[in-house]
């Protein structure tokens, strides 16, 4: 079983490129990164700033129907389209705690985060987010993913 630590940690303000959607479940995400990349080809954007970030805008963990965004931090201001919104994703004081491994074991990360922010006097104050440290797509074994979650929190 992982041994977590959480700390908290300001996240300065980053400029990104989103597509927010309504998606049947988490697992669809890939495709709203492959409409980001494919634009930010086009917008000659070859390298994100950054890892790749998934933002939950659900209050809780949804089977159906997830209310999420797929964004890419980007170093250069470009024009977004109708589906593609450029801007710049606020910074935060999060409860941060990153999890290696199958993103399938994720849900312990989040028990061990929520547990800890409860019990330490914070309340959680905004939406999800997570950060692929590593890419999963480019990952040989899953064993070898890392993400990052930040829960935007202030003290109670």
């Amino acid at each position: 079983m992982p041994e977590y630590q959480v700390t908290i940690k300001k996240v300065a303000p980053q400029l990104v490129a989103s597509i927010r959607a309504v998606l049947p479940t988490y697992n669809n995400i890939g495709q709203l990164y492959g409409e980001i990349f494919r634009y930010l080809g086009e917008k000659s954007v070859f390298m994100p700033a950054g890892p790749m970030i998934f933002i939950s805008h659900d209050s809780s963990f949804k089977e159906r129907d997830a209310d999420v965004e797929a964004a890419v931090p980007i170093n250069k201001n470009i024009t977004g389209s109708d589906r593609v919104k450029v801007y710049e994703l606020l910074g935060i004081e999060a409860a941060s705690i990153t999890h290696k491994g199958p993103h399938e074991g994720v849900s312990k990360a989040y028990s061990t985060l929520m547990a800890w922010i409860g019990s330490n006097g914070y309340q959680v104050i905004g939406p999800t987010r997570q950060l692929f440290l590593t890419n999963p797509g480019m990952v040989k074994n899953p064993s070898e993913n890392v993400t990052e979650i930040q829960l935007p929190v202030k003290k109670a």
